[in-house]
Parts: C-alpha cells; structure tokens; sequence
C-alpha cells in the first residue's frame, strides 16, 4: 500500500519549491490547489487527476452531495450532523442535494467508483476552516463515492518560510 500521507507531503514540498508565492502572496485557495494538483500527479502517475471536477460516472451527471454547505452550517448550529451515508439513488432524489466540486480528486474518469483519494485544501488563516463542512464533505465522498482516501490539507500562508516543510500547517488522512 502507498503511504498517502509521504505522497501529499511530496507534492507540497514540489509545489513550495516551485510555487511558494502563492503562499506567501496569500493567493486563492483554487489557484494554490491547481497547482499543489500538478505536483501531485507525479506521484500518481496511474490516476486521473482533477482539481473543482463535478462530474460522476459516464456522460453529464452532476457530482452531487447530500446537503449544501448553507444546509450543512444552519444544521450545524441546530446540533444536528446530516448523516454522510446515502446512496445514489437516494442522492439524486434528495431535494437537498447540491453540485460539489472537491478541490482535487485522484480517480478514473467515466468509472463511477473507480476513486482513489480527495483532497480538500485549506489555508490556516481561511475563516471557515473549523466548520467542519471540509472533514463531512470528505467522509460523504468517502462512503457515498468509494473514496479509499481522504485528506485535509491545511496550508500556512501569507509569510515567507526558508523550511519549506512550514508552510504545511496539518495534514489529516482518512480512514
């Protein structure tokens, strides 16, 4: 088994290497993600990989999830979790269910469970970062899509570091 973890820190590493400005220009989290992407297809060479990617399966279906973040949050503050576990079908009847589009997939594109891993990125000083909708948006793609992995990928930004290995702030891999 490949150590998801060492693969995501490889890529990072390449991405500050090269890149780096992004961070400390506090760059959007899509323009850091798309580039972090480029770095991690070395590592994945046998994958597809995709950054904001909605589609599912063959043809023109809609990536979708169970509720949309506006939901997920008004939930939230009611104490309530929507449960991640659903299954297609019932996804595309929920009334609920939103487009998504996970900042980078490793997957087959056109095989509906053929997935490998998906990343949701964040920078530390984003203020939505302990909502918790990243870690339920991964755990739904998780069970819902056939994701074998997830990983939550904090990144330190708006500052200059010589140790590139600073810029990671956290990384969480599931299961």
């Amino acid at each position: 088994m490949c150590n998801i973890r060492e693969k995501i820190e490889a890529s990072v590493l390449r991405f500050a290497e090269r890149d780096y400005k992004l961070l400390v220009n506090d760059a959007n989290e899509d323009s850091i993600s798309s580039k972090i992407a480029q770095q991690i297809e070395i590592e994945f060479l046998e994958w597809d990989i995709d950054t904001q990617y909605n589609r599912f399966g063959i043809g023109i279906k809609t990536k979708l999830i169970k509720t949309s973040k506006a939901k997920f949050l008004e939930y939230k503050q009611r104490g309530i979790t929507p449960n991640f576990r659903i299954s297609i079908d019932e996804l595309y009847r929920n009334p609920e269910s939103a487009p998504v589009f996970p900042d980078i997939i490793v997957h087959r594109r056109n095989e509906e469970f053929n997935n490998h891993l998906i990343i949701e990125v964040k920078k530390k000083n984003n203020p939505e970062l302990f909502n918790g909708w990243d870690e339920w948006k991964i755990q739904f793609f998780m069970n819902t899509l056939n994701y074998r992995y997830g990983a939550h990928l904090i990144l330190n930004s708006g500052h200059q570091y010589d140790d590139l290995n600073q810029y990671i702030y956290q990384i969480r891999i599931w299961p």
